[in-house]
């Protein structure tokens, strides 16, 4: 199901935008998700893990993402930005940070450590792309 545009060994990154509280889902981790038009953000405050699952709609906790950027997607949830400051009060507003995961093709989720973010240099970050609004 992995599409043929991505590499076997592709990681699936993520970036945490604390100053516009965006959430930009590479769109290599779309690939690898096997280009879903749907996925659904979890977080899980004992493993400190955000995953993004493919998910076929129909949830009002889901986010469409197919077709929306050439270059991935992005999200926006204030719960969700609450949420990962919860489980790892390090992140800072005002700041951004990327998030290589890891893939369970098995149940198609890319699973992100929140324990293992890198900050990013306002130099570095640049959101040119279509945003989505969930609350």
């Amino acid at each position: 199901m992995m599409s043929n545009n991505v590499k076997a060994d592709a990681t699936p990154i993520i970036t945490i935008d604390y100053k516009w509280h965006r959430i930009r889902i590479h769109k290599q981790t779309l690939l690898l998700l096997g280009d879903p038009e749907y996925v659904e953000l979890l977080v899980n405050p004992e493993t400190k893990i955000l995953a993004v699952r493919c998910s076929t709609g129909g949830s009002d906790r889901v986010h469409k993402v197919k077709g929306i950027n050439k270059d991935g997607a992005v999200l926006q949830s204030a719960y969700l930005f609450r949420s990962l400051q919860q489980v790892n009060p390090e992140l800072k507003n005002g700041k951004s940070y990327r998030i290589y995961g890891r893939m369970n093709v098995k149940e198609w989720i890319a699973q992100f450590p929140l324990t293992e973010v890198e900050e990013i240099k306002r130099t570095e970050t640049s959101y040119e792309n279509a945003r989505i609004t969930k609350d």
